[in-house]
């Protein structure tokens, strides 16, 4: 169980260390008039504390043990400021070091009682609870952790992910995961990352529901599936994560706001030179400028063999010179139909075309715009979307 060490920088002498920091920047010039009076005072408790974390870490940055002296101090700041946590902190930590855990897991909680954003304190609760397989306790802490310090946020995913590879650790990270969702989507999505992680993904997401739209890992995971070349599991997992029983040639033909990320759904370009986006009830509104290369809308696609008819409306101001309609073998550079949008007659425009029977098991339909010899803004809207199956003599 040392997944865990990678959670956190933290260690003693560091944690001690940063005392004396703080002691010397407490007394560092300053016109704060309770600071200066305060530190005027050797006796008040916080005074006092700093001087023995002072001590203290500088003993630490020697290699050396506890001075006893700094105890001394710090046993007085525990009668005169009972609610101080530093004194249970350090103690805590020289009964670690002395071989009583029992009594260290004490004086730690009795720190973390006496101040929730302890990072010291949470992170040897962490390390106390991993260390006897106390995991969820572990992780809350850690958690805890993350968000009071930013050097331990960064590591706490990939810990968790590591963790989420060992046996047993499915059932502790959901009982987490449901008291930390967004630690959880974090985690989910930097294991989807990988295609190999898609059981571990779907043992960890949420049970009952849809994912939430600002949730990334159902898109990265089934994106890395598609990368991986793995088009059929790819399209299951994605029919599965956004519970579409059929997704028909192709999906949401009137450009709507509905379930699924893409690329098994449309994905939009908004840039500089071009903007595609769903119009209101129906239909795709298409800006562009003209200016270089750029794909306006796109969705993968899983066609068997076979000859098929793209067709839709248009309907702008100009002639959409610039602009095609393309069907390629996906990831492949062949072409199988190219669909110039200045074709269009009588705001109609639609072309066939021919799947081939071997290495094109999957397929990419885009809206592409290249720049010509003149730039031109090129304004319109696209519906009536429809792709069908030819017959054979078609």
């Amino acid at each position: 169980m040392m997944w865990w060490r990678a959670l956190v920088v933290l260690t003693i002498a560091t944690l001690l260390c940063l005392g004396a920091l703080r002691s010397m920047a407490f007394f560092a010039p300053t016109d704060h008039p309770l600071r200066a009076l305060r530190s005027g005072f050797s006796s008040h408790p916080d005074a006092a504390t700093d001087q023995a974390m002072t001590r203290i870490g500088a003993a630490a940055a020697r290699g050396e043990g506890m001075p006893s002296v700094a105890l001394t101090g710090l046993s007085l700041v525990a009668r005169k400021a009972p609610l101080a946590p530093d004194p249970f902190l350090v103690n805590g930590t020289v009964a670690q070091m002395a071989g009583e855990p029992a009594r260290a897991e004490a004086l730690f909680r009795a720190a973390r009682s006496r101040d929730p954003r302890s990072e010291g304190a949470r992170y040897f609760l962490a390390e106390r609870y991993f260390q006897t397989n106390r995991i969820l306790p572990g992780l809350i802490e850690m958690g805890a952790l993350a968000r009071l310090s930013e050097r331990a946020s960064k590591p706490l995913v990939p810990a968790l992910v590591a963790y989420a590879r060992t046996p047993g650790a499915v059932s502790e990270l959901r009982r987490y995961f449901a008291l930390e969702q967004g630690v959880r989507d974090q985690t989910l999505s930097l294991l989807a990352g990988d295609a190999a992680n898609a059981p571990l993904v779907l043992a960890l997401m949420p049970t009952g529901r849809l994912p939430s739209k600002a949730s990334d890992w159902p898109g990265r995971l089934v994106q890395s599936m598609v990368a991986a070349g793995d088009y059929g599991g790819a399209e299951a997992m994605w029919r599965r994560l956004s519970r579409v029983a059929n997704r028909g040639l192709i999906y949401n033909p009137d450009f709507r706001d509905l379930a699924g990320p893409p690329p098994f759904n449309w994905s939009y370009a908004s840039a500089n030179s071009g903007v595609a986006e769903p119009a209101g009830g129906g239909g795709l509104e298409v800006i562009y400028y003209g200016r270089e290369d750029l794909t306006l809308a796109s969705q993968v696609v899983r066609l068997p063999p076979g000859r098929y008819r793209l067709a839709m409306r248009i309907n702008g101001p100009t002639l959409p010179i610039g602009l095609a309609w393309t069907v390629s073998c996906y990831p492949g550079p062949t072409t199988i139909l190219q669909l110039p949008l200045g074709t269009v007659s009588k705001g109609s425009v639609e072309g066939t075309f021919a799947v081939p029977a071997a290495g094109c098991t999957a397929q990419a339909i885009q809206l592409r715009g290249q720049p010509t010899e003149v730039a031109e803004t090129v304004q319109l809207s696209i519906t009536g979307f429809t792709l069908e199956p030819l017959g054979a003599g078609s």
